[in-house]
């Protein structure tokens, strides 16, 4: 399951995504993995790196992080032995932009100059 939360992360990247898994998997036989995407044409590119693993989780759930994205998306994947059932797993989870950038106080002096309000970069 892809996670995009790139609509709350305001077009401004990397983006942290707020991210809580509860419930139960059979412990070191089923894992939940949270995975950060580095690429959104290709969300399934993540597995495997130790890089983009965000956590693997297995037994009694009960992760809450922040994970920073470069994409503003995560990828949740989970794995199971079959063997033994539990009562499942659920993952919410919101976008937490980074905090605007307000104007400073410039002196301006001079002829001619040019002023800015210093949001350009939260813009892009």
């Amino acid at each position: 399951m892809v996670v995009d939360a790139t609509a709350g992360c305001a077009n401004v990247f990397p983006c942290n995504i707020s991210i809580t898994v509860t419930g139960a998997t059979e412990a070191n036989a089923d894992f939940v993995g949270i995975w950060r995407v580095t690429s959104s044409s290709a969300p399934r590119a993540a597995l495997g790196s130790v890089a983009n693993r965000a956590a693997i989780l297995s037994g009694p759930l009960s992760y809450s992080g922040s994970v920073s994205s470069a994409t503003g998306m995560l990828l949740v994947t989970f794995s199971s032995s079959a063997t033994v059932t539990a009562a499942g797993w659920s993952v919410a989870w919101r976008a937490v932009p980074p905090p605007l950038k307000w104007c400073t106080t410039r002196t301006v002096a001079g002829g001619s100059g040019v002023v800015e309000d210093g949001s350009a970069g939260a813009n892009n």
